[in-house]
């Protein structure tokens, strides 16, 4: 690494640095926080870049986390209603209207004391509006509101989202009612205002229609514009790159800029100037998010190459600005894009060499090749969706988008703008109208699952340079990832996965291959619900396009939406056999979204019902219930299999809890192996006497990071401590699976590190 020159080394370094951090568990000494940047520079003076760069990049979180701790809400600011003032940034509407809101001036309400949320950071808010009178972009507002910190889920094979959040400088939510005070103190003005004049004007040149979503997409990186559907299918088939302005419209942008300068013979400094402008005015134009800023940035590095100022390796670029990016905010690397985008610009730099004097179609089908076996890890690496059939579909759609769509779409918002006129953006909609019903069809062609992901890893074989021996097996490293598995036997234990799904339960079990599902969490929209996230990568495997889980068995407990509240976004994206509830006849109205209606169960005491080899019993209510399914007839069941148990109580409080406990001493050959405890941990539920029953060896709260509840209440704890249970509760572990087989019983959580130590207090830096 030595030979390497001293900014690709220090750049790494601080890479290194600024990943390597985040997995300690405690703060630093002040005094060494002080130190690490003069330490970092006396080893860059040294010669030491590497080190100089990684002690920097800790020096560098270290500081970014001090400022963070002290613009997070208070609990001070969370004890009381806070007086908000700041600019609407988004409105993102929907059944739960969502506005990004920033942050000017802050203050409590009953004090009138400064909040610490916003200072020193500048910040954002994440409201949920569910107030008719709707704001617009670029409008100043005045609210009375509670505020709460951002949370995140965690859950098997998905990423953490709450760095997602502050990545974007969004550090507390809040929600907008009927009847919160709020004051419109200035109309919309500024370049917020005048962008979103021209998203309405594209809006209204074109009818309402898929075409159009994806019109305003393309255009103006309107990405709320599309519905989940359309999502489901750029994901399918591989072309979400194309609908999200990135680095690729950016550089065609400025490649066009260059060839137009070309043609009319005027400097190259003069092309560059204006593919500058051009880049940062579209990238403003988009909306300015994060995969522009961070496009608009590296694609300014790559002009700075082509303008002759020095004659630099296209390296230098790219590590000054890897090095800029974590410097302006180092928790971009916990963004997919980061990591997609810069492995993709590396992986072009590669695939390029030696190819200036070969046909142009040669350099494409060459390009798209490498990004297919060299990028395809990568993208696996950090959870994002690939389709078998991409590399068709790009070989296509990539020049299509590029030299006419694109093209096309930037001429018909100037003929909107300037003459009013939708005549072009009309044909542009029925264009993409047409490749959105070709993508259909592609995303039903035959899917393929990678039964064995790392063997992908042998595609980075395809960027040795040409001659080197065993670049060949790169695609060894595809078809061995997409070999089919050996058949193997059932395994003779079962499995219990209780997913974070935030203020709520869901437990699936799996025994022999089929699935029960006991509730479904919250939901606030019919297409969306965190129970489909945490869904995801739950078998280990990677499926390349979205496949529909089929579930033998869906239990509702009960009919609080915190239980049942995702069960319509469930049923919009996957198939059920079998439905059961404790009410006397089923939700018919709700499973009109199935293909076919599953068979329909109540739910009461004596019930049997068999999944795989582990036997269900129902132990309460009594009977079927007419009318609305309260807490107190939660549909409760026991399952056993393997010499081990599991007890689901929904929302059953101690009263019912009475009942059914004085049959389980004799339904248990043992100690109950696993425990849900009742209501989420609420101190209304999980009795002593239900304790001394089970004697349970695992108890799980499903209850949500920081809920104003009090979940799980530590009445609650006490006495199942007192009783030897082990617990966990998902808002600090996250999702936790059981592994249960008749010699042992497997633990696996989700984990976090150390629940965000940064967020307790740093040393020295706060008293309150």
């Amino acid at each position: 690494m030595t030979s390497l020159p001293l900014l690709w080394r220090w750049s790494l370094g601080m890479l290194l640095g600024v990943q390597l951090i985040f997995y300690l568990d405690v703060w630093l000494p002040l005094t060494l926080l002080l130190l690490l940047p003069l330490l970092s520079l006396r080893l860059l003076m040294g010669g030491a870049a590497g080190c100089s760069g990684l002690l920097f990049g800790v020096s560098l979180v270290f500081w970014h986390l001090v400022l963070l701790h002290a613009t997070l809400p208070s609990a001070a600011d969370q004890a009381q209603p806070v007086e908000l003032t700041g600019r609407i940034l988004a409105v993102e509407s929907g059944t739960r209207p969502r506005v990004r809101f920033k942050l000017e001036a802050c203050w409590r309400s009953a004090d009138q004391q400064p909040c610490d949320l916003g200072r020193p950071l500048s910040s954002q808010l994440l409201l949920t509006w569910m107030d008719q009178q709707m704001p617009q972009p670029g409008e100043r507002w005045q609210l009375r509101v509670h505020v709460r910190p951002i949370t995140s889920l965690h859950n098997l094979g998905r990423h953490h989202r709450l760095e997602w959040h502050y990545a974007q400088r969004r550090l507390a939510r809040a929600w907008v009612e009927s009847t919160s005070v709020k004051q419109r103190l200035a109309p919309a003005q500024g370049w917020i205002a005048w962008r979103d004049q021209r998203l309405i004007a594209a809006s209204a040149a074109t009818e309402p229609s898929r075409g159009q979503r994806f019109y305003l997409a393309l255009a103006l990186g309107e990405q709320s514009a599309l519905t989940a559907e359309d999502w489901q299918l750029l994901q399918a088939t591989g072309t979400v790159h194309l609908w999200v302005v990135s680095g690729l419209h950016l550089g065609l942008l400025a490649g066009f800029a260059l060839l137009g300068v070309r043609w009319r013979w005027w400097s190259r400094g003069v092309g560059v100037m204006l593919a500058a402008a051009l880049v940062i005015f579209y990238a403003a134009l988009s909306g300015w998010g994060v995969a522009a800023q961070r496009a608009s940035l590296m694609l300014l590095m790559g002009l700075l190459v082509l303008s002759g100022w020095r004659r630099l390796s296209p390296w230098t670029p790219y590590f000054i600005a890897l090095s800029l990016l974590l410097v302006i905010n180092p928790w971009w690397v916990f963004l997919r894009g980061f990591w997609l985008s810069f492995a993709a610009v590396a992986i072009l730099i590669l695939a390029l060499r030696g190819l200036a004097q070969r046909p142009l179609i040669w350099q494409w089908w060459r390009v798209q090749w490498v990004m297919l076996l060299a990028f395809t890890p990568v993208l696996i690496w950090q959870g994002g969706y690939w389709s078998v059939w991409a590399l068709g579909v790009n070989w296509i759609l990539v020049p299509l988008i590029g030299m006419f769509v694109l093209p096309a779409t930037l001429i018909s918002l100037i003929e909107i703008w300037l003459l009013g006129s939708g005549w072009i953006a009309q044909w542009v909609v029925l264009g993409l109208d047409a490749i959105a019903t070709a993508l259909e069809q592609v995303s039903q062609w035959p899917r393929l699952t990678l039964e064995r992901p790392g063997w992908l890893w042998l595609g980075l074989l395809a960027l040795l340079p040409p001659g080197f021996f065993g670049r060949h097996w790169a695609l060894l490293g595809l078809l061995l990832a997409c070999w089919p598995a050996p058949a193997t036997l059932p395994d003779a234990g079962w499995r219990v996965w209780v997913l974070d799904v935030g203020q709520g339960t869901a437990v699936l079990v799996e025994s022999e291959g089929e699935y029960l599902l006991y509730d479904t969490g919250p939901g606030w929209q019919p297409d969306w619900a965190p129970l489909l996230p945490a869904l995801e990568g739950l078998d280990g495997r990677v499926t390349l396009g979205w496949t529909p889980w089929i579930l033998d068995w869906v239990v509702l407990s009960h009919d609080d939406l915190d239980h049942r509240g995702g069960f319509a976004a469930l049923l919009r994206h996957h198939q059920l056999r079998h439905l059961v509830t404790p009410a006397e006849q089923a939700p018919l109205a709700a499973l009109t979204a199935q293909p076919s209606v599953p068979s329909y169960h109540a739910c009461f005491a004596g019930q049997r019902w068999q999944l795989g080899a582990v036997d269900i019993l129902a132990l309460w209510p009594p009977q079927p219930v007419s009318g609305r399914v309260d807490n107190a007839h939660s549909c409760v069941m026991l399952l056993r299999g393997a010499g081990h148990s599991l007890l689901l109580t929904g929302d059953a409080g101690w009263p019912e809890e009475a009942f059914f406990a004085q049959a389980l001493p004799d339904l248990l050959d043992a100690r109950l192996s696993l425990l849900i405890t009742g209501h989420h941990g609420s101190r209304h539920s999980t009795s002593a006497a239900l304790i001394r029953a089970t004697q349970p060896q695992w108890a799980v709260h499903t209850s949500g990071w920081q809920n104003h509840y009090g979940h799980p209440d530590p009445q609650v704890q006490q006495r199942l401590w007192h009783a030897g249970v082990q617990q966990l509760d998902t808002g600090l572990a996250g999702a936790v699976v059981f592994h249960f087989d008749q010699d042992h019983l497997q633990v696996e959580q989700k984990g976090t590190p150390a629940l965000y130590w940064w967020l307790r207090k740093p040393p020295r830096f706060r008293t309150d």
